[in-house]
């Protein structure tokens, strides 16, 4: 995901929300990952260059009024194809949001290849909340973690922290196969 389009993530899943939750636990394989689901939660979306999954049923064939919203925290963990994504993009979107502070910005590695992790805090509406960006340039992958709070709720970097284990248990199950481009002209697994 191009990072200025991540912010009409928050309106869009608030629309699409379902009345239950749907546990879906196990894996899925996406692109050349295999992505463990959390106990509990849901894959909704699952396209070419997409993969979304989330502890409530979302998605665009939800059918919902806004009494039909779950109670209790509504989170959601977000992988998106982005050729040519670094953190260098990563940091100036970071930056050029509202009230912004970077409270983590490290080096990490998934399955012995690298990436690089941002916690950080803005303001989103008149609320601060509070996501995760996870850039795996060399898989052309960015996986975005963030509290899905109801308009107004001030509570987003509360739930955030609150399902922190669970995003980065998210992040750290992942496997990685052979790059889609090694496996679509036969080669043997490349180096990480």
């Amino acid at each position: 995901m191009i990072p200025c389009r991540a912010a009409w993530l928050v309106p869009l899943l608030l629309v699409a929300l379902l009345l239950t939750a749907c546990g879906d636990a196990g894996s899925v394989q996406w692109r050349d990952a295999t992505v463990q689901v959390p106990e509990g939660w849901t894959v909704f979306e699952e396209e070419e260059t997409r993969l979304s999954m989330s502890n409530v049923e979302l998605g665009q064939d939800a059918d919902i009024s806004p009494d039909d919203i779950p109670d209790g925290d509504i989170v959601a963990v977000f992988f998106t194809h982005e050729p040519g994504t670094t953190p260098g993009k990563w940091r100036e979107f970071i930056e050029g949001r509202e009230d912004h502070e970077i409270e983590s910005d490290q080096s990490i590695e998934i399955d012995g290849v690298p990436a690089t992790q941002f916690i950080y805090r803005h303001r989103s509406g008149s609320e601060m909340t509070r996501e995760m960006a996870v850039v795996v340039p060399a898989r052309e992958i960015e996986i975005f973690a963030q509290p899905v709070p109801e308009p107004g709720d001030p509570d987003g970097p509360e739930t955030f922290m609150r399902h922190f284990d669970t995003f980065r248990e998210v992040v750290e199950s992942i496997e990685w196969g052979a790059p889609l481009d090694l496996q679509s002209h036969g080669a043997g697994a490349a180096p990480r």
